[in-house]
């Protein structure tokens, strides 16, 4: 045991990964937003939801929300701020290309023909060109999706197998509605 606990790695030791994590993502994440601008996003929420318009109106019968440094954050539009902010980020960042790796397999944010995902809603390629004129390209991948295209486009190093056991886990989560 004397052996395994000094591999262990121990809370107060310095953590490579996760400086290397708060290094990547150093000043590439948004300001939040306000009460007002979330109450906004709310109001917008209703109406959008009622059209089905992506993302996140199948998150409609969520109930509850929390709270987070006093403000309120209503769960069933949790989608809907995360878009909003991918928005706010690229127009601000004036970014000409954004990647958006997502898990969340339901429609209101990927389009479906036949039962089978086939890309995003062209609706939020509207939505984010027509509010981001600096943007060139818009790509949205599950993690499996991500992982096979940088394996073959950036040459990265990805085990066959873990593509395969991430794109089983995407599959088994959705026919059992984890999403």
């Amino acid at each position: 045991m004397e052996s395994l606990n000094k591999n262990q790695p121990d809370v107060i030791d310095k953590d490579e990964i996760k400086e290397k994590i708060s290094t990547i993502f150093n000043n590439k994440i948004g300001d939040g937003f306000s009460k007002e601008e979330l109450q906004s996003i709310f109001k917008d929420g209703e109406l959008r939801y009622k059209d089905e318009i992506p993302p996140g109106y199948k998150d409609d019968t969520k109930k509850g929300f929390y709270l987070h440094k006093e403000t309120k954050y209503i769960r069933k539009y949790g989608d809907l701020v995360f878009w909003k902010e991918i928005i706010i980020k690229t127009k601000s960042d004036k970014c000409q290309y954004v990647v958006l790796i997502s898990d969340d397999g339901k429609e209101d944010w990927w389009q479906e023909k036949r039962g089978k995902k086939i890309g995003h809603r062209y609706e939020l390629l509207d939505e984010i060109y027509n509010n981001c004129p600096e943007l060139k390209a818009f790509y949205m991948y599950d993690t499996s999706g991500f992982m096979k295209y940088s394996k073959e486009y950036l040459k990265i190093k990805v085990n066959e197998q873990s593509i395969i056991e991430t794109k089983d886990i995407l599959e088994f989560n959705k026919s059992n509605n984890h999403n």
